[in-house]
């Protein structure tokens, strides 16, 4: 009894400290039931304007095996055959790329100032991260500190992006 108990006071003071905001929620219709979709999310920030997006892609890989069929040569059943009549190499399949989703979705309250990425609500301001430079190539980057993080949901073609502040 006093195990759970204290799993739910554990459960709640989580929920407590945790909060969620609905970056995107739709449909995303996938060309070929067999693929698998790869959903990546990455925070963007514009310096300039000191705003905050996500930006969303979904990408679906279709590996062509349409134009292979298998054959039997004299009784002899060993390999696979395109359309043309020769042997099919298998080191030159193809895959086909469908872009399903690119977008970039402003956050409301993501900011970046003075070099710190924070989110900020009527009720207190989290610190994301921090801009720095990479060593080699002295680009741009953000260092996450973890306190907001994008959790990604896909399924049945159904795409939920979610932004948790801690």
């Amino acid at each position: 009894m006093k195990k759970s108990i204290f799993i739910a006071l554990a459960m709640l003071s989580m929920s407590v400290f945790a909060q969620s905001i609905n970056v995107y929620n739709g449909y995303v219709h996938s060309y070929n039931y067999r693929a698998i979709p790869n959903v990546q999310t990455l925070f963007f920030f514009d310096l300039e304007s000191g705003q905050g997006y996500v930006d969303i892609n979904v990408i679906e890989s279709d590996f062509d095996r349409m134009d292979m069929d298998f054959y039997c040569d004299m009784g002899d059943c060993t390999g696979y055959r395109n359309n043309i009549g020769r042997d099919y190499d298998f080191g030159r399949d193809r895959d086909r790329i469908y872009v399903l989703l690119d977008t970039r979705t402003r956050i409301e309250g993501l900011s970046v100032a003075d070099g710190i990425l924070k989110y900020s609500d009527s009720e207190k301001t989290t610190i994301c991260g921090d801009v720095g430079r990479t060593r080699f190539f002295r680009r741009v980057k953000l260092n996450l500190n973890g306190n907001c993080t994008l959790q990604t949901k896909l399924k049945n073609n159904k795409l939920d992006v979610r932004l948790k502040i801690k």
